[in-house]
């Protein structure tokens, strides 16, 4: 089953789709698409693509000889397998991303220098120990040097946003791919989403 519930459509191809059928026809072949989106395949008998067209069996000839030049071999859509193949790979990306996020998330590698952070948390460590012998600690950057804070502020990192609606809204306004969004917004909520990651999702 495919990992999102979202299947991806053209407004303009689909009218151009819909120009030559009945409505009864184009149901049709909307419905067999989204089986094939959310199975990965079609069947091939008559009666169950009939079935799952939602087609009477004396109709469903007239039905089918109508959409069946708009499928492949064995009843397969093209598009619909190209873009469900791309939106699994996305997906399964975008998964291992967020895993290798959170498992090295807070641990530093070796002779890494500390983030700002790291340096922000051991430098209010060291303020308070200093405080409780009466004596100020020396905050003023050496000369030529710029502090840690100049230095983070010139690369923020992607807003955590809890509310997962406002983080949906937040990444269709970016335009991403509409079948990396839930994907996407499990790692914008989590805090997790880099801008290459979001950058490679980009319509």
């Amino acid at each position: 089953m495919i990992a999102s519930p979202r299947m991806p459509i053209s407004v303009v191809e689909e009218l151009a789709a819909a120009s030559d059928l009945t409505a009864e026809e184009y149901g049709a072949y909307m419905l067999l698409r989204m089986h094939q989106w959310q199975y990965g395949a079609l069947p091939t008998d008559s009666d169950r693509l009939s079935r799952i067209a939602h087609v009477a069996a004396d109709k469903w000839p007239q039905v089918a000889s109508a959409i069946r030049p708009r499928f492949g071999p064995n009843w397969r859509h093209e598009d619909t397998h190209r873009t469900r193949q791309k939106c699994a790979a996305t997906h399964e990306r975008l998964s291992n991303a967020g895993k290798k996020g959170g498992s090295s998330k807070g641990k530093a590698k070796p002779n890494e220098s500390p983030t700002f952070v790291q340096a922000s948390s051991q430098a209010k460590g060291q303020a308070t120990s200093l405080a409780s012998f009466g004596l100020e600690p020396e905050v003023a950057p050496r000369d030529g040097e710029a502090s840690l804070a100049t230095e983070a502020s010139d690369q923020p990192p992607l807003p955590a946003i809890a509310d997962p609606q406002a983080a949906c809204e937040w990444l269709l306004e970016r335009g991403v791919f509409p079948g990396d969004l839930d994907e996407l917004q499990r790692l914008l909520v989590a805090g997790k989403l880099t801008p290459s990651i979001l950058a490679r999702s980009a319509l």
